[in-house]
């Protein structure tokens, strides 16, 4: 019993320093004229790895042996890693990003006491959502700029370091809201959505939209014209979104789709013209992000680590779909967040993207047909 306690108790410990570090470390970025060598939040992801292999080694015989799958595919990306630095140059913070999330997962393939982890890990999770919420209206009323998303343009995240990791976690934060039917939990959570300021996460509300009436609404004509005034609410949220004097300024100079992809359009097409010149290997990767990063996931998987990063990477997502998705609300969560993974970037840069994804996984998975299993 002490090992199925253990993960989540560890799970829970996590997210709080995450925050409070997080909360530390933006105001430091802020207001701090003192030149870091690390980051608190970066010594922070470091220990959570130190953490995650104490914890395999320690209770081995306790997590199922998925794990050694997932092993086997870590083991793959470090040769990978290995064969590019051979060929190209030794590029470990990258790495280091991207490793970080077949290592987080350790904490979550364990057998566990679902009860234990549900008033933890579930409960801390809502309480962070809470209190940050109380940070974002604080901002929004005082306009100071730590609790900001951005610095050109509208966006409050509270003590939320960036505006992807601000996404994520209110992504998970709807779906666990969706799943125990905590109206407080999911208004908070919607609330602090739409003051983000992030297109996805205007994006995500869409399609939570969609589930609800793809799922709940079984008159069609009811269905369509819900649906109708989804979009209409959709098309109207976004017209807002691009009115702002930043997006003004984006679409006159650049294009419609500069505005939407951020940049990230300009940013492939330059690196596909440089492409022959930047030593890729279509096989390995092998090209330095730090140089030239599209911010789109997909395409920096295959700059880095090739066809075969892409290909683990795959069966990875495989891995966790086999074993933690378990009914429609899981798949909407996994497909919602590879959807937006696909067309955006910064899940696996910002390593606590993956943490909580795999929060929100191991929490959908528990007991599906108990409609009141995360109630806390």
């Amino acid at each position: 019993m002490i090992a199925e306690k253990v993960a989540p108790f560890l799970v829970k410990i996590i997210l709080i320093i995450v925050f409070v570090v997080d909360g530390i470390t933006k105001y430091l970025l802020h207001y701090s004229n003192y030149s870091f060598n690390i980051l608190p939040n970066r010594i922070v992801k470091l220990l959570i790895v130190l953490l995650s292999i104490i914890y395999l080694f320690s209770f081995w015989g306790k997590i199922t042996k998925v794990i050694v799958r997932v092993g086997f595919l870590f083991l793959s990306l470090l040769f990978v890693f290995g064969l590019n630095s051979f060929l190209y140059g030794f590029d470990f913070n990258y790495f280091i990003k991207y490793c970080c999330f077949f290592l987080f997962s350790i904490f979550f393939f364990g057998k566990i006491d679902d009860l234990y982890w549900l008033k933890n890990v579930v409960s801390t999770f809502r309480y962070i959502v809470i209190i940050n919420f109380l940070f974002i209206v604080i901002g929004i009323l005082t306009d100071i700029h730590l609790f900001k998303t951005y610095y050109s343009r509208f966006g409050y995240n509270g003590l939320l370091i960036t505006s992807m990791q601000s996404t994520y976690i209110y992504i998970t934060a709807i779906v666990l809201a969706i799943k125990s039917k905590d109206k407080v939990f999911f208004l908070i959570s919607v609330l602090s959505s739409l003051v983000v300021g992030t297109k996805i996460l205007l994006g995500f509300l869409f399609l939570v939209g969609l589930y609800f009436i793809w799922v709940k609404i079984r008159n069609k004509k009811i269905g369509l014209s819900l649906l109708m005034s989804l979009v209409i609410i959709a098309v109207y949220s976004f017209f807002l979104l691009f009115k702002q004097e930043r997006f003004k300024d984006i679409i006159e100079n650049e294009g419609i789709l500069t505005a939407v992809f951020s940049y990230r359009n300009d940013k492939l097409i330059k690196v596909f013209n440089v492409i022959s010149d930047i030593g890729f290997n279509i096989f390995s990767g092998g090209v330095n992000l730090e140089y030239y990063r599209v911010e789109m996931e997909v395409v920096d998987l295959v700059l880095y680590f090739g066809l075969m990063g892409l290909i683990i990477f795959f069966l990875f997502f495989k891995i966790l779909n086999n074993f933690f998705v378990k009914d429609s609300l899981g798949q909407f969560y996994l497909y919602g967040i590879l959807l937006f993974v696909f067309l955006g970037g910064n899940f696996l840069y910002y390593p606590i993207n993956c943490f909580v994804f795999l929060i929100g996984l191991k929490t959908l998975s528990m007991n599906p047909d108990n409609k009141n299993v995360i109630s806390v």
